[in-house]
């Protein structure tokens, strides 16, 4: 006798890397959902410590463990657990963070009710460093968080990891670009909005804790992956000379603190061309022209 079996509604993925210590608290914050029809895929990224005794201590059901025999980085572990997710949605967590309990439930709620455009939901978070909690995104910025949200995409990433999204979202733009050294999520989120509307839901549901060993934390990496989203999406930034000007700051002023002077002085001066009353691109561009010629 055939037995039917049931797809969760949703899978999870969760990729770690040498995480023992702080991924107990993140699987026990999604294994006490208040919604409880998903699967959790833990893509172990090589870790090299006690990681997956501690899942397998868990002894869920729900819970799939995979061990990756090569260290591939975030993007290759989430690309690796999408490719087994069998859920109509899809929903990402990081080691390092906690769910609130109520988190999947008020996001499924949303996508479940939703027509088929729209197909990403969100939420506020707390940012945890150091005891202090921060409400993300912040508020004062008073930007468009629902609906047609591409454009003010570009100006930034206001959305965390933390997105529960339509599997076929997925299947129709592709996984996350692994050729990105940190920030994938931004590039991701950029070509989601471009095809699709977001909703907002207007409370923190995540305790997202910063890391000083986040990838995001270093230049090169940053400077690497900003460079590439610029170029992948260059027609939209070209609509935003200034926009498309502080990012060339950003990056010359990143290739400077690298001692790359070439990249820097190219950058900004790219930066200055856009924007040629700028005080500040004036000055970093006599500034490299200055070193240079000591």
């Amino acid at each position: 006798m055939n037995v039917e079996i049931k797809a969760p509604k949703v899978s999870i993925v969760l990729p770690t890397y040498n995480r023992a210590g702080l991924i107990s608290r993140a699987v026990k914050s999604i294994l006490e959902q208040t919604y409880s029809d998903f699967e959790l895929i833990v893509i172990d990224d090589c870790s090299t410590d006690a990681t997956a005794p501690i899942i397998s201590g868990f002894n869920d059901p729900r819970i799939k463990y995979i061990f990756l025999s090569k260290h591939n980085g975030a993007a290759f572990a989430r690309n690796e657990g999408l490719k087994i997710a069998f859920g109509e949605f899809i929903a990402f967590a990081d080691s390092d963070d906690v769910w609130l309990k109520e988190k999947l439930e008020k996001q499924v709620k949303v996508l479940k009710n939703a027509p088929d455009d729209l197909g990403v939901v969100y939420s506020a978070v707390w940012k945890v460093q150091s005891k202090r909690k921060v409400f993300f995104p912040d508020r004062s910025l008073g930007l468009k968080r629902s609906g047609d949200i591409y454009k003010n995409l570009l100006f930034g990433n206001f959305l965390t990891i933390h997105v529960l999204l339509r599997s076929t979202c997925l299947r129709r733009l592709g996984m996350f670009d692994e050729k990105l050294p940190c920030l994938q999520d931004w590039e991701l989120w950029l070509r989601l909005a471009k095809k699709y509307k977001v909703f907002y839901i207007n409370q923190p549901l995540v305790l997202v804790y910063r890391t000083p060993d986040a990838i995001s934390e270093k230049s090169n990496d940053f400077n690497e992956a900003l460079e590439r989203i610029i170029k992948k999406f260059s027609k939209e930034f070209l609509l935003y000379p200034k926009l498309l000007a502080k990012y060339y700051y950003i990056l010359g002023r990143g290739f400077y603190k690298n001692n790359n002077k070439a990249k820097s002085r190219k950058y900004l001066e790219m930066a200055l061309d856009l924007s040629p009353f700028d005080l500040k691109y004036m000055f970093y561009v006599w500034l490299i022209g200055f070193v240079n010629k000591r």
